[in-house]
């Protein structure tokens, strides 16, 4: 279930991250195994540790504790097994063995508490969790200490039946011997937090040693919490997941790791089977050793090996800039598109390969997941990843100055994500930042923060040399900050709205020895358009967008090599400015700015021979919306369009807020608003809040084009 949530596809490009070298640490088992060893043997009295061979009882813990991972109820299925073989192989009376199997166990149990214990102190530094989750962690703590205290106190009061007096003279004998051995567990339990931290390491996250000892204390906790589970099947993996995710980690890396420590552990139990098997019958270790080798070749042949991601460079010739993925020029030809599913399941990323683009463009990592590039790759686009970098605003909730934690969890995310996917084959660059200098008033926060965005660039070239770094400025007002602070670029990215003749003027004039590209490009924004008598933007027709589309398109191709190319804003369903400000789509359905779009690409072209794929989008000549209206009342509306190809037309009525100049992929909610009609005039009902809205109209055509429409509207 746990791999079906997360997709068995994902889980195993993360798994192949680590490619065979994590079959390296498999073999460490062996290693963590021995402090557990030398801590049985310490409690065996003196007069007995010359016939207890160190190697013949590892051999022994190796085939109980298989016996314990395939058996529920506390681990403990396997002691019975080990007191039996240790009085074989040693000569023992099943009583003593019995007893000092019993009271190593109990050392094992009283050192994962402590272990467990450390975890959950360790969990208020680095996990991120609500009051009442970190109350049911430490109420399963404290009954699982409890359990484990009492299994101690249940010995000193004799509850073992003809085992009492072996362990009460052990007791008596070793009472300091025993405390010495709950400390050699420690260390072991200690060092299966190394082994996890190795793993996260070799699956690309860069996790410190103390968060992967935190990560194996709390795994302990749900394995422990779980018991009556044979191998706790899936109760590791969803809790893996869950404290991933709790840490602001990728919950399909906690899966990975719990996928390689199953490995781990079947590995292991066969050794021990087999180590079982032979101690019956005292044959050779040597068998024992070309069984595990004999594992471990069939884990190296059966383990997904690493993708070699792209490599992209930045050329510079006689002709210009330019750029060569992984030898061959590429030149954009993007969209920005933020999200890869729409609420209604739209394939945005099927709709920007329809528009005819090479590359799209994300923001952030929440937007750039595996699922996204791992699509993009299905459809042969390339995606320059966004890494969000925040600006500060007045309310100064970042700051470059003073908030060190804001800038190590961010450093710590972005190499996260780089290691993660620098490998994949739909990356084409690493887009760090977008506008945020431009955004952050203050001069000596806007300095601090390009001198973290520096040392950011640096650290991520250095962690992947392979793919080209870049930060998106507003037009070219960041170019003189990037210039002076940030010198490690290797490109630089500009949003522009209103002229790429003026941006690249700027750039041009910084003499960057390096070439720009356009990282939007659309109509003109709400800071250059008039406003209505409420103060809100009028929204321009879809006709004179798709103009200004046109114009930045051509004006960028006639400055190729001074620019790489240019991204399309938007395709998708971001509600900044309003809800159909950016979109050149309305849905599934292609406005006028995506048929120009397309066939300027080349797509209309090629797609002709498709149904409608050569037609233009409806065209709107009126959009009648009353100025004001009561809270509650009714008010007509009135969209008056026409399709060019004179095909009949569908009509929709929506509403939504109105806020603009919010810096944010979803800022204006779709209102509910009752609608009655369905054709070109329709009476709507308002809202019961007093404010201003945005009402909008669309008309759509049968062959996927739409044309859409929004003014505002007064409710008092």
């Amino acid at each position: 279930m746990v791999l079906r949530r997360f997709g068995f596809g994902q889980v195993h490009q993360v798994l192949s991250e680590a490619g065979p070298a994590a079959l390296a640490v498999l073999f460490l088992y062996p290693f963590i195994c021995l402090w557990d060893v030398a801590a049985w043997r310490f409690l065996f009295p003196s007069e007995l540790t010359g016939r207890v061979r160190f190697s013949d009882l590892f051999w022994i813990r190796l085939a109980g504790e298989a016996l314990n991972n395939v058996t529920p109820f506390l681990d403990i299925g396997g002691e019975p097994l080990k007191a039996h073989l240790v009085a074989r192989r040693f000569g023992l009376t099943l009583s003593i063995s019995a007893a000092i199997t019993v009271v190593a166990k109990t050392a094992i149990l009283i050192a994962q508490a402590v272990f467990m214990l450390l975890g959950a102190l360790l969990s208020y530094k680095f996990l991120s969790l609500p009051p009442g989750q970190r109350l049911q962690l430490s109420m399963a703590l404290t009954v699982i200490c409890t359990v484990f205290v009492g299994f101690l106190v249940l010995q000193r009061k004799g509850a073992f039946g003809r085992f009492n007096v072996e362990i009460g003279r052990l007791y008596a004998r070793q009472g300091g011997r025993f405390w010495g051995a709950a400390s050699l567990n420690l260390l072991g339990w200690i060092s299966g937090g190394v082994e996890t931290w190795l793993f996260c390491r070799l699956l690309g996250l860069n996790v410190s040693l103390l968060e992967g000892v935190m990560i194996e204390a709390l795994l302990q906790l749900i394995r422990t919490a779980s018991f009556f589970i044979p191998m706790n099947l899936g109760v590791q993996e969803g809790g893996l997941a869950f404290f991933f995710h709790a840490m602001g980690r990728d919950p399909v890396t906690g899966v990975a790791v719990s996928l390689l420590k199953r490995g781990r552990q079947l590995l292991w139990i066969g050794v021990g089977f087999l180590a079982w098997g032979l101690l019956k019958q005292a044959r050779s270790a040597r068998k024992w050793a070309a069984a595990a080798a004999a594992c471990g070749l069939a884990l190296l042949l059966l383990w997904p090996h690493p993708r070699h991601g792209n490599v992209v460079r930045v050329t510079h010739d006689a002709s210009g800039y330019g750029l060569e993925v992984n030898g061959r020029p590429f030149y954009i030809q993007g969209a920005g598109v933020g999200e890869a599913f729409g609420k209604n399941k739209e394939n945005y990323l099927e709709l920007a390969k329809e528009l005819g683009v090479n590359a799209v463009r994300t923001w952030g990592t929440d937007q750039g997941t595996r699922q996204y590039l791992d699509e993009a790759h299905r459809l042969g686009l390339f995606v320059d990843a966004g890494i969000w970098i925040d600006q500060v605003d007045a309310k100064k909730t970042v700051s470059y100055l003073r908030d060190d934690v804001y800038k190590v969890k961010k450093e710590r995310e972005t190499l996260d994500y780089v290691r993660r996917f620098k490998s994949h084959p739909s990356v084409l660059a690493w887009n760090i930042g977008n506008e945020c200098i431009f955004f952050t008033k203050d001069p000596l926060e806007r300095e601090a923060l390009c001198l973290f965005l520096e040392a950011l660039v640096q650290k991520v070239k250095k962690e992947d040399p392979d793919h080209p770094v870049l930060y998106t400025s507003v037009n070219s007002l960041d170019l003189p900050y990037l210039k002076k602070y940030v010198p490690s670029l290797d490109l630089i990215g500009m949003n522009v709205y209103g002229s790429v003749v003026g941006s690249q003027s700027g750039w041009q004039a910084l003499d960057f020895g390096k070439p720009y590209v356009i990282t939007e490009f659309g109509p003109l924004g709400p800071w250059d358009l008039p406003k209505d008598k409420h103060g809100k933007m009028l929204e321009q027709e879809d006709v004179t967008k798709a103009q200004q589309y046109r114009n930045h398109w051509a004006l960028l191709r006639e400055r190729r090599g001074k620019n790489v190319g240019g991204f399309v804003f938007h395709i998708g369903e971001t509600t900044q400015e309003s809800l159909t400000m950016w979109n050149i789509n309305d849905h599934l359905y292609k406005k006028e700015p995506f048929v120009v779009m397309q066939k300027l690409f080349g797509a209309g072209d090629l797609l002709a021979g498709k149904a409608g794929a050569s037609d233009h989008a409806p065209k709107i000549s009126l959009f009648s919306v009353p100025d004001s209206v009561d809270a509650g009342a009714e008010f007509e509306v009135e969209l008056m369009a026409r399709d060019p190809e004179g095909a009949g037309l569908s009509y929709e009525f929506k509403a939504s807020t109105s806020v603009q100049d919010v810096l944010q992929y979803y800022v204006n909610v779709s209102l509910p608003l009752e609608v009655r009609g369905t054709g070109p005039k329709a009476v709507m009902k308002a809202p019961q809040e007093p404010g201003i809205y945005r009402i909008y109209g669309f008309a759509r055509d049968a062959t996927g084009h739409s044309a859409s429409a929004s003014r505002t509207i007064q409710v008092e």
